[in-house]
């Protein structure tokens, strides 16, 4: 996270690694510290990022490989509650000429137990509860990636991305709840037990080109990534003898292409402009022993955007910018189609004032932006 941003996304080389949060973590850890060139705050991203990110970015620039092979490992072992979790990763890197290439295992093992007592006392009702908690768990997580890039000239560069991740995980809780009321004593038992097996992996794959216009470092990009994912689990509830059953299968795909224009008028002065397409697909089938729920949602955002950045002085420096964005979402449950569509304006103004002692700074921003909602509010069914 970013102070006073919050909860923010990480890049790579200025692109969305399309990955989940462990094996990005776990790569990181494997990657051998003279592989970072700089890491990058960006507490203000401009309008060629979505109107829905509320956080800041931390991208992280990786250095071209050393001529020949590198390689790193990483390995942590944990003991917590009688339980041990371990991690492991590994990093190569190859170089030669034109082409550089990488790639990352990661292996998450993870063993969970704990138990908890909570004592409650309400006066007023003359009632008293004491909640006993055991919970314990186990997962397995496997992932991968492969990087390549070809340096066709010294001015045009080509690459691609591919990410593979699997898992499995088991993780159960019981609760025994004893409470005196109106000096009865009474207990209630209650259970839950959650599966999730190994099934396809989850992957990605991300194309982008790049080509330098001229000396100033003004540049053209196109990025474009098409992602994959499935999701299965079981769980079963029992309380005081009752059983209840439920299973989820989620499987959701998309695809992003995103070219941008960059011209560097001067030194002191730069405009951009991009475009966005994003297309998702979420197809989620809920079973329980009473109900059915299918619901499918698909969610097409189509956006523009233009920023001009300056710099005034050694001290001020602004950035102003106008992101568009058209929003189509389409929900089927059943027979039963919603349809939404509409259009958005996203202007943002930022300036910023450098302190020359102590390499500090300030800056002011205004932006607006739009929540949008979670898909388990878009399709508000009780999980367990």
């Amino acid at each position: 996270s970013i102070i006073g941003k919050g909860a923010s996304i990480i890049y790579i080389n200025g692109r969305d690694p399309q990955t989940d949060n462990n094996s990005l973590i776990g790569m990181l850890k494997s990657l051998p510290p003279g592989q970072i060139k700089r890491i990058e705050i960006i507490t203000n991203p401009g309008s060629e990022h979505s109107a829905s990110l509320k956080g800041g970015i931390i991208n992280i620039i990786l250095d071209k490989p050393t001529e020949g092979f590198i390689g790193s490992t990483f390995a942590s072992v944990k003991y917590y509650g009688g339980r041990i979790s371990t991690s492991d990763s590994f990093w190569g890197g190859f170089s030669k000429g034109k082409i550089n290439l990488s790639t990352n295992i990661t292996y998450n093992g993870n063993n969970i137990y704990s138990k908890t007592q909570s004592d409650y006392s309400y006066e007023d009702k003359g009632l008293q509860v004491i909640d006993r908690i055991r919970e314990s768990g186990w997962g397995n997580l496997i992932s991968g990636n492969v990087n390549a890039s070809y340096s066709y000239s010294h001015d045009t560069q080509i690459g691609i991305t591919i990410n593979a991740t699997g898992n499995q995980s088991h993780s159960e809780a019981s609760v025994n709840s004893l409470y005196t009321e109106q000096n009865n004593l009474k207990s209630t038992d209650s259970k839950i037990k959650s599966s999730s097996p190994w099934h396809r992996p989850n992957y990605s794959v991300q194309a982008y080109y790049n080509h330098k216009t001229d000396s100033k470092g003004s540049y053209i990009d196109v990025t474009a990534d098409y992602s994959s994912k499935y999701a299965e689990s079981s769980t079963k509830y029992l309380f005081n003898n009752g059983i209840q059953l439920q299973s989820a299968k989620t499987e959701s795909n998309g695809f992003h292409i995103k070219p941008r224009l960059f011209l560097q008028i001067n030194s002191l002065n730069n405009i951009s402009t991009g475009l966005d397409v994003l297309h998702s697909r979420i197809d989620n089938d809920f079973i329980d022993e009473q109900n059915g729920n299918r619901f499918i949602y698909k969610e097409t955002i189509v956006g523009g955007c233009a920023d001009w950045n300056a710099r005034w002085n050694d001290l001020i420096s602004t950035s102003c910018g106008l992101r568009v964005e058209k929003t189509h979402t389409e929900g089927k449950m059943q027979k039963d189609i919603v349809k939404h569509g509409y259009t958005d304006f996203f202007p943002s103004v930022n300036i910023n004032f450098n302190i020359p002692k102590g390499n500090q700074g300030v800056s002011l921003g205004v932006s607006h932006g739009i929540f949008r909602p979670f898909y388990s509010s878009l399709n508000p069914f009780v999980y367990w």
